[in-house]
């Protein structure tokens, strides 16, 4: 849920710029060639969150703590932060 919260943070900032991705490889490649920053922690959510749908990339093992610290505290507030700015 968090990866998707950070999709629809990002897209609300992107559209302010009239930039609307159809797909998950066009908002990956529009990140990475225009707020390459983003990149780290969007991947890093994106990335966690295939773990815990599909177990795609090695098994989700976090748990709630683990969660809320890194992922939601970590990631997803630096995502904000950076598109704040």
């Amino acid at each position: 849920m968090i990866f998707y919260a950070a999709l629809h943070v990002v897209e609300s900032r992107f559209a302010d710029d009239r930039v609307h991705n159809s797909t998950h490889a066009e908002r990956e490649h529009f990140i990475k060639t225009s707020f390459r920053l983003l990149w780290q922690p969007y991947h890093r959510l994106q990335s966690e969150s295939m773990k815990a749908r599909y177990l795609q990339g090695g098994a989700f093992s976090m748990n709630s703590h683990a969660v809320d610290a890194e992922l939601r505290r970590g990631k997803y507030n630096s995502l904000r932060r950076l598109l704040r700015t």
